[in-house]
């Protein structure tokens, strides 16, 4: 299988307390894993201002929970000409209306305000002729034709036995609405897209598109599928490869917090030198890139990633030919573009709370990288004369903690001694630990970040 090209933006990613990438995600049961899932399942937060315009997005909140929201959120409306016709043909139909009402409560009962209050609708032609004609039609919907009417019957799948003795009072009204059967049948379909996609999300199963998912006590259950689309094996061989670049920064002019830094070839700035690199080694206190030397001075750090490789990722698609998967951003665009115009369409109501959509579409990983300080000037602080080959440290680089779990960082190379001005030390990550493969983790680079266009 060919990997799919990554989007053309990607931008840096910062996935705070979610981690690094569990990549491996596939079971030994062939399930998707339950870590994977979670990690997948989130928003992504645009963090860039106009005075820190790189500064790197974030995880947030759960995305199939903030996308229900809009979801639930839709409604499909008609314009003032189009809601003006269909009421007129409805008038029209009147008498038959009543007869298919009369009809209905006969074996039903009647139609009461709280079952239209649920259903969302003002009248009881339009509970019987919408809601439940939508429910008995299930997910696909239902086209109006001559030839359907002729056998509604066997278009309603959902349709209990009892409503044999409704469907024909049904079909005469219908047919009374033929010249609006255009606008009826866009807002069935729209009432079943709109029922369907909710379903998927809170029902998820083998029949409507839902994901099995495995933890790792081997329990399985199925959730709203999140697809990576890229193999395994290649994710495994390519974090395991040469491929890779590195990044040269110098910092200077240290006052207590900040520094002023230059990458080389892209610029320069200010920027807290904490969140630069923090250094632990295990059960002590940190150190930054100004204190590892006694005496604060300029400083080059080398930043190299191998193994980079990207994974794709697509949330399963719904389809509305046989209702299965979840994810459909044409109604929310349409509802966002539409506004408060006055046009058959779908809209907002109301516009919901829930943050913006934003999703993972592509990963850019690596295997963890190799960082290298060196000093051209000023002596070790004392624990640092300390530390030699194998001392184990915790690392966070740009605020984010690298290694495995179970697995820090250690110095893998220094040059320089405790006397000497001027010296070099080189981490590595330590050898990983790993009980199962849901321990393994490879560190995230960035991200190409999918959202709903509001124009």
């Amino acid at each position: 299988m060919r990997e799919p090209s990554a989007p053309t933006t990607v931008t840096p990613l910062d996935p705070g307390s979610v981690g690094n990438f569990p990549y491996e995600y596939e079971s030994p049961s062939n399930y998707f894993t339950l870590h994977t899932w979670e990690y997948l399942d989130h928003l992504v937060a645009n963090r860039a201002t106009e005075h820190v315009p790189t500064a790197p997005s974030e995880l947030v909140g759960p995305l199939t929970s903030s996308y229900y929201a809009w979801i639930e959120a839709l409604a499909y409306e008609l314009s003032t000409a189009d809601e003006k016709a269909l009421v007129e043909a409805r008038l029209s139909a009147q008498e038959a209306g009543i007869s298919m009402v009369k009809s209905y409560e006969g074996v039903y009962g009647e139609v009461t305000s709280q079952q239209m209050g649920n259903a969302q609708v003002d009248t009881k032609v339009d509970y019987i002729a919408g809601y439940k004609l939508v429910q008995w039609a299930g997910e696909k919907g239902l086209r109006l034709s001559g030839e359907v009417l002729q056998n509604l019957r066997d278009h309603l799948p959902y349709a209990p036995p009892s409503a044999d003795q409704v469907i024909p009072a049904i079909v005469d009204y219908l047919r009374a609405l033929k010249p609006v059967w255009n606008l009826m049948e866009a807002g069935c379909r729209a009432d079943a897209a709109r029922h369907a996609i909710l379903k998927n999300l809170t029902a998820p199963s083998s029949t409507n598109g839902g994901q099995q998912v495995e933890d790792d006590k081997k329990k399985t259950v199925y959730k709203p599928a999140l697809k990576i689309t890229t193999p395994v094996q290649t994710i495994r061989d390519n974090l395991a490869s040469d491929n890779g670049f590195a990044i040269s920064s110098t910092f200077k002019d240290f006052s207590e917090r900040q520094a002023e830094f230059w990458v080389k070839g892209e610029g320069g700035g200010t920027v807290n030198v904490f969140n630069v690199l923090s250094i632990s080694p295990q059960g002590k206190a940190s150190y930054s890139v100004t204190s590892l030397n006694t005496e604060a001075r300029e400083c080059t750090v080398d930043v190299t990633y191998k193994g980079v490789t990207g994974v794709a990722v697509e949330p399963a698609p719904y389809r509305a030919t046989d209702a299965t998967g979840w994810f459909a951003t044409d109604q929310i665009h349409d509802a966002l573009v539409n506004g408060e115009k006055d046009t058959s369409g779908w809209v907002l109501r109301p516009y919901p709370a829930a943050g913006e959509v934003s999703w993972i579409k592509y990963l850019v990983l690596s295997a963890f990288p190799t960082i290298k300080i060196t000093y051209r000037e000023g002596k070790q602080q004392e624990e640092v004369k300390a530390w030699s080959v194998g001392t184990k440290v915790d690392i966070s680089l740009f605020g984010i903690p690298l290694g495995s779990i179970g697995s820090g960082y250690k110095v893998t190379e220094k040059t320089g001694s405790s006397q000497e001005e001027g010296f070099t030390i080189t981490f590595g990550p330590a050898p990983e630990h790993i009980t199962t493969i849901y321990d393994r983790r490879a560190y995230v680079i960035g991200a190409g970040v999918g959202t709903i266009p509001r124009t």
